[in-house]
């Protein structure tokens, strides 16, 4: 999110600073609620949250149209070890087993939504899209075809910058 903020796209942060969390290295997530369609007529283009694993049917459900959805996927014991690391386990007190179960029926929802609503995604191995360019880029105009438009070289130096961040 901070990448494409600070490219201009669409994402409700006016800066790239906003929503995130250095400590935990992540954030920049707006909230929503699946039962209102007026929440999207004013929402940013870009949304992230991993509640989309499990509010995307319901959003689909109620007729907001979806152009295309990115998937970050990482090893889910991964997953449940920085979630719960960051105290952000959905299962709060259960084991990392209990957090993994979670988080691979959470995978398995969202590419269940996408799958049988014929809506267009894109797989993306993380951390490697936060540290390749390249691969981010190439991942990232599957959705996002107006990423070509940025001025040359402008994509490749905003993630540059940012992925040193996180390092």
């Amino acid at each position: 999110m901070r990448l494409l903020t600070r490219l201009g796209f669409d994402t409700g942060f006016s800066r790239a600073a906003d929503g995130f969390n250095p400590s935990i290295r992540a954030g920049c997530e707006k909230k929503w609620s699946p039962r209102t369609v007026e929440w999207f007529d004013t929402a940013p283009r870009i949304l992230k949250t991993p509640y989309w694993c499990r509010d995307l049917r319901h959003a689909v459900k109620m007729g907001v149209p979806i152009a295309h959805v990115f998937i970050p996927v990482r090893p889910l014991s991964e997953v449940a070890t920085s979630r719960i690391k960051a105290h952000l386990a959905c299962s709060p007190g259960k084991t990392a087993v209990a957090e993994e179960k979670l988080m691979a029926e959470w995978l398995g929802w969202i590419v269940e939504t996408v799958v049988t609503n014929g809506i267009d995604f894109t797989l993306m191995r993380y951390p490697r899209h936060v540290h390749d360019w390249e691969y981010c880029g190439a991942m990232l105009v599957r959705g996002l075809p107006d990423i070509q438009k940025l001025p040359a070289g402008r994509f490749q130096t905003v993630h540059k910058e940012l992925s040193k961040l996180r390092q």
